[in-house]
């Protein structure tokens, strides 16, 4: 599962999207799903990655820049120019293990705020990526 969307990971001067921080009601307001898969969307999922390189983050969903959709760009290995991120429209967690596991995370609506997060070690997600058809996997 790979993204078509071609994005040079590199941080901008000025990134395309702003991002809304904690205590901004826009992060309340929730995502709607995605109804159709079109150069808008990809277009969105392009300037969110912009944005998330920007800001030296690894994961970005729309709400975060204001736009209430269900839209997910995520690269955990933003250094790397040979692995392409993900993108997920309409992301549902479908299963999860059972065996958790312990990780630092931060969110760029938070900044400089690391906590440690208990989480599933093993996901799977039903997700649509930017050319539209359905999939599953494990991000």
């Amino acid at each position: 599962m790979t993204s078509g969307i071609a994005v040079e990971k590199t941080k901008l001067e000025n990134p395309p999207l702003e991002l809304h921080y904690l205590g901004d009601r826009v992060l309340r307001q929730p995502a709607k799903r995605i109804a159709k898969v079109d150069d808008s969307v990809r277009k969105l999922a392009k300037e969110m990655l912009q944005t998330m390189y920007s800001s030296s983050g690894v994961g970005l969903a729309a709400p975060q820049v204001g736009i209430h959709k269900q839209l997910i760009v995520i690269d955990c290995e933003p250094d790397n120019p040979n692995n392409p991120p993900l993108i997920l429209i309409n992301p549902q967690i479908t299963k999860y293990g059972n065996d958790l596991c312990k990780f630092e995370e931060g969110c760029l609506s938070i900044p400089g705020v690391y906590i440690e997060v208990t989480r599933p070690e093993i996901i799977e997600v039903s997700f649509k990526d930017e050319q539209g058809p359905a999939r599953n996997g494990s991000p």
